[in-house]
């Protein structure tokens, strides 16, 4: 080893790295003057090589070398950590008092915990309110950016199974919380962006859910696009809400309105079920104006109870048609995502349901028919909401009896176009053909559906995360199925015809699977 190559290497990083302008913390300092300070034992064990001792000798010594310099970098190494950790620890508690006062801190978050400059979010929390205090640092010196004690409740006031949570991360805060109990909840966030040296509202999240299932009437998205611009220091849900002209999110709001119901209608409501919803008007054009739709339900019982009652003179009803085989009252089943609309000879079941991240909302529609004194399935309309957006996308479903034909209430089992996967069991109605297919040997069985398939994916539970390329994915829009014939039923009589087909649809994955969804078939019946 040459010494003068060494200095020459050493001085020219010393002069790259002294350019004019840089800046270098005290810990930089100090560890470069430990460097030089040991470096001299290194060098001098360099100098050996000027005397030539023996080989033996120089391995020794070079072996000697290589663990003093070790040490050296290691404790250079260390004493800079060290420094570094004693410069961010003047970042303490009391530094804050002057923003707080006597108050308890419950949490602190920010980048200018952990860095030299940065902001800092500061929490302070009483019985019934969380104060938020935002503090900008530089260099070790503190100052208030904002202050904000209205946007989040205190402990006391969330109930037992809930709590806020509010973070500073990067340029953005979080403040979030949950409110509510076992039976209902709603989990809501609300962001701040920094812009400049203030933070602004930028997007509000609001999800409920009534035992465990989401009640998606009640999921709310806003932005600032909708709102305005809000300053952290200003903001409350209560600001935000008003200014996006939403109402307030309450997960019982319904439950006057149906106890009032239960009230009226007792006489109706068969043992073991309970009111999901209700609502009067005309339903076969008649001088009475006050008929009734019961919208019911029994977690004993696997479908809802729908029930129509004529209003009839002196305040009394009259029983005019039933159904309990339309929806379903399973274990994914919200009686709060269930709505009734009665008009004029009409009347109108809604509900929304989840599909994956996403929901739909649907519109059963019936119009009374006098000749036969009972209700068809007027038409059948979807709207399909993708996350937290306020209106739908323009994939709207919308079936008239052109496409499915007359379907009577009483006996109506199925949404037309509307199915979950398998174990679901569908009912599409079209023809049966025989097609080619690139790669198929021979023709393959198709059913030719009268109206556009949806398959829908069930959502998941809260909490929970599917697998994105194992778990069913919502498919929309198919018009032809292959047939699966699990029953060996002779499907050759209806080749060409009209059918009604009952079955279970999955998704087409293997190479002897042609189209994107197949209909396993149950049972298939011939249609005029």
């Amino acid at each position: 080893m040459k010494t003068g190559i060494m200095k020459f290497n050493l001085g020219f990083k010393m002069k790259a790295i002294f350019k004019p302008g840089n800046k270098f913390p005290v810990p930089f300092f100090y560890g470069l003057f430990l460097m030089l300070l040991t470096s001299g034992n290194a060098f001098s064990y360099t100098r050996i090589g000027i005397h030539k001792p023996s080989p033996e000798s120089n391995r020794l010594n070079f072996l000697k070398s290589n663990l003093r310099i070790m040490k050296n970098i290691l404790f250079i190494l260390l004493s800079i950590g060290l420094n570094t950790v004693a410069t961010n620890a003047q970042i303490s508690k009391l530094n804050f008092k002057p923003f707080i006062g006597n108050q308890k801190i419950s949490d602190t978050s920010g980048p200018g915990l952990t860095s030299t400059s940065g902001d800092i979010m500061i929490t302070v929390e009483d019985e019934d309110e969380m104060d938020i205090i935002l503090v900008s640092n530089k260099n070790g010196k503190l100052s208030l950016i904002a202050k904000n004690n209205g946007l989040l409740m205190g402990s006391s006031m969330l109930g037992a199974s809930g709590g806020s949570s509010p973070y500073l991360g990067g340029e953005f805060l979080h403040a979030d919380y949950t409110i509510g109990s076992n039976s209902g909840f709603s989990d809501v966030s609300m962001v701040f962006e920094k812009r400049g040296n203030e933070y602004y509202f930028t997007h509000y999240a609001s999800q409920t859910w009534n035992y465990g299932i989401e009640n998606y009437f009640l999921r709310t998205g806003i932005t600032e696009q909708q709102t305005g611009a809000i300053n952290f220091k200003d903001a409350s849900e209560e600001m935000i809400l008003k200014k996006a002209g939403k109402g307030e999110t309450d997960p019982f709001s319904a439950d006057a309105f149906i106890s009032k119901g239960v009230e009226k209608f007792s006489k109706w409501i068969p043992s073991g079920y309970e009111l999901v919803t209700y609502a009067e008007g005309d339903l076969n054009g008649d001088i009475y104006k006050k008929d009734a739709v019961l919208w019911m339900y029994s977690r004993d019982d696997e479908f809802c109870l729908i029930q129509l009652l004529l209003h009839q003179s002196a305040g009394a009803y009259m029983k005019a048609g039933a159904n309990n085989v339309l929806f379903m009252a399973d274990d994914s089943f919200n009686p709060y995502n269930s709505r009734v609309a009665v008009k004029n000879s009409f009347f109108t079941l809604e509900q929304r349901v989840g599909t994956g991240a996403d929901f739909d909302h649907r519109y059963f529609t019936f119009k009374y028919k006098a000749d036969s004194r009972n209700w068809l399935l007027h038409r059948y309309d979807v709207e399909h909401f993708s996350g937290f957006k306020s209106f739908p996308d323009n994939s709207t479903t919308h079936l008239t009896m052109k496409e499915f034909g007359a379907l009577n209430f009483e006996k109506l089992d199925y949404a037309p176009g509307d199915y979950f996967y398998d174990p679901a069991l569908a009912k599409i109605s079209g023809i049966i053909i025989k097609k080619s297919f690139p790669g198929s040997q021979g023709e393959i069985m198709v059913l030719q559906s009268d109206y556009p398939v949806n398959a829908l994916a069930l959502p998941l539970g809260y909490g929970e995360s599917g697998d994105p390329e194992t778990d069913d994915r919502i498919i929309r829009g198919e018009r032809e199925l292959q047939v699966v014939n699990v029953k060996d039923l002779n499907m050759r009589t209806f080749i060409n015809k009209k059918v009604l087909v009952t079955g279970k649809v999955f998704r087409g994955q293997t190479r002897a699977q042609y189209t994107t969804l197949l209909l396993e078939v149950q049972e298939i019946k011939p249609q005029p």
